[in-house]
């Protein structure tokens, strides 16, 4: 059977690796919800419906913030403390002549070409001069 006929789950044609899913399936947990709220309730000893609505009004959260860190440990090392992180201000370009590379500035081919032509027209455009200003100049010749 050729991988391009079989409609099973994979799509990946290297049988020794896990399938290419692009939606996630390898992660997903196929407990259903309502189990896990079920075995909360019964951890917490609460009774009613209403009494676990209002515990997850008042840590919802606290609760998000453990699931997220949960969530993130399981697929990486992950950085508790951003606020401890250098942070870069945006760096806004002075003119199309600024040739200042701020911190995390790529340069490519495309983007050397784009602005080496940006500069090119920047220079054919005469500045505009007014009577006045040009009787000035002239003057001080």
């Amino acid at each position: 059977m050729s991988w391009g006929t079989c409609y099973s789950g994979s799509n990946n044609i290297h049988l020794n690796y896990p399938a290419l899913m692009s939606d996630g399936k390898q992660f997903t947990l196929f407990n259903p919800a309502c189990d896990l709220n079920e075995k909360l309730k019964k951890k917490t000893g609460m009774k009613n419906n209403y009494e676990y609505r209002q515990f997850l009004i008042s840590n919802g959260i606290s609760l998000m913030n453990k699931n997220g860190i949960s969530s993130c440990n399981e697929a990486s090392e992950c950085v508790n403390n951003i606020s401890n992180m250098k942070s870069y201000g945006k760096y806004l370009y002075k003119s199309v002549n600024d040739n200042k590379q701020h911190y995390g500035y790529e340069s490519s081919d495309l983007k050397k070409l784009y602005l080496e032509r940006k500069e090119l027209q920047n220079s054919y455009v005469a500045p505009i001069v007014t009577q006045e200003e040009l009787l000035k100049l002239e003057s001080r010749r």
